[in-house]
């Protein structure tokens, strides 16, 4: 799964959670 993180494209575990 790859996520907008950092302002960069960083590949995580699918379950993986988000803090906003």
């Amino acid at each position: 799964l790859e996520v907008f993180e950092g302002g960069k494209m960083s590949k995580v575990q699918p379950l993986a959670y988000w803090e906003f």
